[in-house]
């Protein structure tokens, strides 16, 4: 509105001025003092009107810029509202689950506080029977140690007549065998006493301190045990015969109980290395074999 009518004014004035500047000399004269000072006042009326024109020019320059900017903040107002909608309904389930959370928090406290004191009482019923245990099996130690000594008594004594009477049948045994110990003698033959053995054997040379035997000339042998029944101790050494009597790898016959050939030094065999098996009886030696008895 003020714009308007600063703008008719200014109209009106420069409208004066343009009539009076082209009017024809002496045709319009406005030389009075009263229109000269009126032109001025409207002179200075036309210079303060340019300049408020000027300044509401620049006013309203200002406001579409005010008013850009109260757009922009209409816009981000809005968006701040939808972003704060947003947040509290992000909130609001964040608070029920909180609040969920926390409800179960208290439903497992109150149980884990039930499971405790159940625990709790199971402990000291435990600690009673455990305690009630110890004085029993106390009681039961108490009684076992007073029997114990005389059982130790009775055992010792027991011990000491069992130990005299196996001295008296050690010596009696040594005597007995000092009586029947023969040793054999070269040819005596005989067989394997193991179960489902009776395999043939023969005695190539024998004396006090050792004896050869030979498979005769082959089957499964109880060697060790053979030399014990003999007087002796153990087997030294065994090794195969090819098939010979009395000797090693010779030529079938060629070797026998009265004619010799090589022993079982010639493969120097172990008797742990034994290749029979080994049964109730003792460890074997099988096939075509020979071997030495030692003491």
């Amino acid at each position: 509105m003020r714009k308007n009518i600063f703008g008719i004014l200014v109209t009106y004035i420069l409208f004066i001025n343009a009539v009076i500047a082209a009017a024809p000399p002496g045709k319009l004269q406005l030389n009075g003092q009263m229109f000269q000072l009126l032109n001025e006042s409207i002179q200075a009326n036309s210079d303060s009107i340019s300049a408020l024109s000027a300044r509401v020019s620049t006013i309203e320059g200002d406001i579409a810029t005010i008013n850009s900017n109260i757009d922009s903040l209409d816009g981000r107002i809005t968006t701040n509202t939808t972003d704060i909608a947003t947040t509290l309904a992000a909130t609001g389930v964040l608070s029920d689950e909180l609040d969920a959370l926390a409800a179960k928090h208290t439903v497992d406290f109150a149980a884990l506080t039930i499971d405790i004191a159940t625990i709790n009482g199971s402990i000291i019923d435990l600690k009673a029977s455990i305690t009630g245990l110890i004085d029993e099996l106390q009681a039961e130690l108490d009684a076992l140690s007073g029997g114990q000594e005389e059982l130790n008594a009775q055992t010792a004594g027991k011990i000491a007549s069992l130990e005299s009477q196996i001295a008296t049948l050690s010596g009696r045994v040594s005597t007995l065998e000092g009586f029947h110990i023969t040793y054999p003698a070269a040819c005596d033959s005989g067989n394997d006493t193991g179960t489902g053995t009776g395999a043939p054997w023969v005695v190539c040379e024998a004396d006090e301190n050792q004896a050869w035997i030979s498979a005769n000339n082959m089957g499964s042998y109880h060697a060790e045990l053979i030399c014990q029944e003999h007087g002796y101790t153990t087997v030294s050494v065994w090794s195969g015969t090819c098939g010979n009597v009395c000797g090693y790898c010779q030529g079938v016959g060629s070797t026998s109980c009265s004619k010799t050939g090589t022993g079982p030094e010639a493969e120097n065999g172990s008797w742990s290395n034994f290749n029979g098996g080994t049964d109730e009886l003792g460890d074997k030696i099988a096939s075509t074999v020979q071997w030495r008895c030692v003491k």
